[in-house]
């Protein structure tokens, strides 16, 4: 005997559902309409979340927990964004990436291989309150709340191989600043190794200046990551 399933919402508290087939296509098509509301104004982007499409919607009698279960019905998601990249992908991707994977699984003899690059505007912070140790039955306790400090910057050299990490305070992020941060690697390493650089494509890295002195100072090779990820 073939069995009634009551439909989405049956039993519920509050009053009946109002959200029938008008109410499901005005919500379903607000995010995609350019002409719906105030979209030139302030949605150049068509980007939406649920509160907006309530928003917009009011005037038609739709609430905000209807525009809600029919954007879980239908398994819409007008919130999220996905980025792209527009340039072409590295013709010599899988060259570099076979290359680069291959220094860090194998050091070559007489060198250092060291991966290099700039972090910069992180938020300099400290917690507010000490944090308190594990004892026996309670983890580790670490208050949430936080100072901020400003930002740093910063260029740091990680040796692959030891963990050993060289870093150095930045001002600026510019060819200066990395050839003068090359020079002291230059001077921190044994002259008898050959330094093995893994390079991103910025533009500190690439430019004319830095090539230049790259090119003085042939111990230093320099292995660049593919220009663009796939994926």
């Amino acid at each position: 005997m073939a069995q009634t399933v009551p439909p989405r919402g049956h039993g519920r508290s509050g009053g009946p559902q109002q959200a029938g087939p008008p109410a499901s296509l005005r919500a379903r098509g607000a995010p995609g309409d350019r002409r719906h509301g105030d979209f030139r104004q302030t949605r150049p982007d068509s980007q939406w979340t649920h509160r907006s499409i309530a928003k917009s919607l009011a005037s038609h009698g739709v609430s905000a927990s209807q525009v809600g279960r029919i954007l879980a019905d239908l398994d819409l998601k007008p919130h999220l964004v996905r980025g792209w990249l527009t340039r072409p992908d590295d013709p010599h991707f899988h060259v570099k990436a076979t290359e680069v994977c291959a220094l860090y699984s194998h050091r070559p003899p007489g060198s250092v291989v060291l991966s290099v690059d700039e972090k910069t505007a992180m938020q300099a912070r400290s917690r507010r309150h000490p944090t308190r140790p594990a004892r026996p039955g309670d983890a580790e306790r670490r208050e949430f709340e936080y100072r901020r400090h400003g930002t740093a910057s910063i260029v740091a050299a990680l040796d692959v191989h030891t963990g050993q990490v060289l870093v150095e305070d930045i001002a600026r992020n510019d060819s200066v600043t990395f050839i003068r941060f090359l020079r002291l690697l230059d001077g921190s390493i044994d002259p008898a190794l050959t330094i093995h650089l893994v390079l991103d494509n910025g533009s500190s890295h690439v430019s004319k200046a830095t090539r230049a002195w790259l090119a003085a100072h042939p111990r230093f090779t320099v292995h660049h990551t593919p220009s663009t990820p796939r994926g």
